[in-house]
């Protein structure tokens, strides 16, 4: 029983290691407006369809969901500890277009950037 737990196990923890590294290059290159599922498989030399692979199996979410998912909750903390305009917030996360930057953030967390700095914290 101890054997079929530690196997069962090691799968996880290589998922959680590399969701941590995927997770490490997002961050390290959140403002670019050129970061992609292409860009992350290049620098981790897979294909894209490996990474899809891997990331859905670690975090349920596509490689373009998880992206996003970072980019906005990364926008989350620059709107509360930082006095940036809203177009200076969207383009640190790598948002060129500050109303697909909008759109997106309402679409995940339910209400718009300038709300969410001025309510919720």
């Amino acid at each position: 029983m101890k054997t079929t737990l530690k196997c069962e196990s090691r799968p996880m923890r290589v998922n959680v290691v590399f969701l941590q590294k995927v997770t490490d290059i997002i961050n390290q290159k959140i403002s670019d407006p050129g970061l992609s599922p292409s860009s992350i498989a290049r620098e981790l030399n897979m294909s894209i369809s490996q990474l899809n692979r891997k990331i859905n199996a670690a975090s349920g979410y596509s490689t373009n969901a998880y992206i996003i998912q970072l980019k906005v909750n990364h926008a989350k903390k620059q709107l509360v500890q930082f006095d940036k305009n809203i177009g200076e917030v969207a383009k640190t996360c790598g948002f060129i277009d500050l109303a697909y930057f909008s759109r997106t953030f309402k679409r995940h967390t339910g209400v718009t950037p300038s709300y969410y700095r001025n309510f919720i914290q």
